[in-house]
């Protein structure tokens, strides 16, 4: 059935599988001796109409005398990377498994405005050893607004919200507006304050504290921010390159293999680089400058990390260009008056 793309053949073949064991007809099968999933097989041959008919299947809630069966937990639990195979094939298929995930009730409530839903999202939201799903972000990698817009990934994106990413988002956009405050401080409060009440000590130190404050904390948090990122990228690409080198699947690299990585993992930061002076320039045709564009947000090379990049280089030269360290050697320092300064 899978070879003729037949999805008649499909479903006569599966009328002869008890509910309980459909799961595992679709999923895991012994060839000789070795196991192989019909989907994955179906994915990989380009089978799209097949594996539409097999996720409709894993997905319909059927139940006997002593119990009820339900293929989702058996299909993230033999693939659980289920959500990135159908988004590296066709949006399609991942629509069908999205929708498979929603129960409806045929049971009206409040004069047919209401009905019971039932959201199967467990998978979506953490992995067979309970740690934070990627599936939020191979959706979101994917490109594709009527994914990211459907119901399921609304209600998941909902729950990370509610239960885990508001806090964290509050507290590290705090952390921003109290280096905007501090800054606007150090930049205009406290001039202006200088020039209408006059030069003091005290008011120049504090000048100073609030300065290197905005140098120091908010160009480091910046800076630390921009190598994690540098780092998390080169130790994956670099991770993938040699998995896929190591030939012999031992786990040990030897002098020609790591020379080979090292080079692919050049070409692949110079492709990187190209491409993103491509989508600069706009002098790529339009395929290419969507594909483009989408690698580079798949590497999270968003707005904001362009943002925080330029805000840090501006910082790194307002600190060679501050007048209170140019007048560090003034026998009336802390003070931003001197040769050095007024020199600029």
């Amino acid at each position: 059935a899978i070879n003729a793309n037949n999805v008649k053949a499909l479903q006569k073949a599966l009328a002869a599988a008890p509910r309980g064991e459909r799961a595992t007809w679709l999923l895991h099968i012994q060839v000789g001796d070795q196991f192989i999933s019909p989907f994955v097989w179906a994915l990989e041959n380009g089978s799209e109409t097949i594996c539409r008919a097999m996720l409709k299947d894993l997905l319909i809630i059927r139940a006997d005398r002593a119990k009820y069966y339900y293929g989702a937990e058996d299909l993230f639990e033999r693939h659980p990377d289920i959500v990135k195979r159908l988004t590296d094939r066709t949006s399609a298929l991942l629509r069908t498994l999205l929708d498979g995930l929603v129960w409806r009730s045929y049971r009206t409530e409040s004069n047919g405005t209401k009905r019971r839903v039932n959201y199967f999202v467990k998978y979506m939201l953490q992995d067979e050893k309970g740690k934070f799903s990627s599936a939020i972000k191979w959706i979101s990698a994917a490109g594709d607004p009527s994914i990211v817009s459907h119901p399921v990934v609304d209600v998941n994106i909902e729950l990370l919200w509610a239960g885990v990413v508001r806090r964290q988002f509050i507290v590290s956009r705090m952390w921003n507006i109290v280096n905007l405050l501090i800054f606007i401080f150090g930049q205009e409060i406290m001039p202006a304050t200088i020039r209408f009440y006059g030069g003091s000590t005290q008011l120049y130190s504090l000048t100073f504290f609030f300065r290197m404050f905005s140098y120091i904390v908010g160009m480091g948090r910046l800076l630390m921010l921009q190598l994690h990122r540098v780092w998390i990228w080169s130790r994956d690409t670099m991770r993938r390159i040699i998995a896929d080198i190591d030939t012999d699947g031992n786990g040990e690299i030897d002098w020609e293999e790591m020379k080979e990585a090292l080079s692919r993992f050049k070409d692949t930061v110079k492709g990187e680089i190209r491409k993103a002076l491509k989508v600069l320039r706009n002098d790529e045709d339009v395929e290419e400058s969507d594909t483009s564009k989408k690698d580079l947000a798949n590497q999270e090379k968003n707005t904001y990390n362009r943002i925080s990049f330029t805000v840090m280089l501006m910082l790194v030269l307002m600190m060679f260009l501050e007048p209170m360290l140019r007048c560090a050697n003034s026998p009336d320092w802390p003070t931003d008056q001197c040769p050095e300064a007024t020199a600029e």
